[in-house]
């Protein structure tokens, strides 16, 4: 009659048809002493391979872990800057794939995101000065990615900056490059006040009530203009304009 039992050395199930059996093969019974001990971990009865065994099966397999643990961790310290470059690399010749996965997860964990805000929102000064630092330890580095970024960006730079010079106006409003775009789709590209067609080169914005007459610098005051109406326009209204015009 078969019997199923576990082997004392490699924890293996085996059938076997007498009872008196311990090992599930010659192999495991050659390597097992007659020595027994414990283990001092876990403190649980072992039947020693050799005299150094201090460990039982599962407690070496866990100790094996937590070393391999130590040793990429000293590895990943000692060889930061190695890795860093590894990683841009692998970024750069991958970059729309990991736009793509980071966009991914930001939809689909909205909760991480709005901790984040939380926890800037309770101390910017900690993340403002983490910056600042980065920017003074890399200053050739920062410059370098800044001028790229313009290079690629000049749309988004353009408005950065008007919207960095009303706030030291202290004007009210700004406003986004999608915003900007999306009106100008909807306006079909059409200038507000003589109607001709305008392009990316030709288009400019022109605030419906004037800066300097109390206007703000939201997208609900902002309309589309050639530049021959925009300076002619200037201070006025459009009503007052289009009086004029006609």
């Amino acid at each position: 009659m078969n019997i199923t039992k576990v082997c004392e050395y490699c924890n293996k199930e085996f059938n076997t048809t007498d009872k008196r059996h311990r090992f599930c093969n010659k192999s495991c019974a050659k390597k097992v002493s007659q020595g027994k001990g414990n283990c001092i971990k876990c403190n649980c009865e072992i039947i020693k391979i050799t005299n150094n065994q201090k460990y039982c099966m599962s407690c070496k397999l866990i100790a094996i872990k937590e070393s391999n643990k130590l040793r990429a961790r000293k590895y990943r310290t000692t060889n930061s800057d190695l890795i860093n470059k590894k990683r841009r690399l692998n970024y750069l010749n991958n970059a729309e794939k990991y736009r793509i996965v980071c966009k991914n997860w930001r939809e689909n964990n909205p909760e991480y995101l709005e901790v984040r805000r939380q926890r800037y929102n309770e101390n910017p000064e900690i993340y403002i000065n983490q910056v600042k630092n980065y920017y003074k330890k890399n200053p050739g580095k920062s410059y370098a990615r800044y001028r790229l970024w313009v290079q690629k960006n000049p749309e988004k730079m353009a408005i950065l900056r008007r919207n960095r010079e009303y706030r030291l106006k202290n004007i009210k409003g700004s406003h986004s490059v999608e915003e900007w775009k999306n009106l100008c789709e909807t306006s079909k590209w059409i200038c507000s006040y003589c109607g001709k067609m305008l392009d990316k080169n030709t288009v400019t914005k022109d605030h419906l009530i004037p800066i300097v007459r109390g206007g703000t610098n939201f997208i609900n005051n902002i309309t589309l203009a050639c530049r021959n109406c925009n300076s002619k326009k200037h201070v006025k209204t459009p009503d007052e304009y289009m009086r004029e015009a006609v």
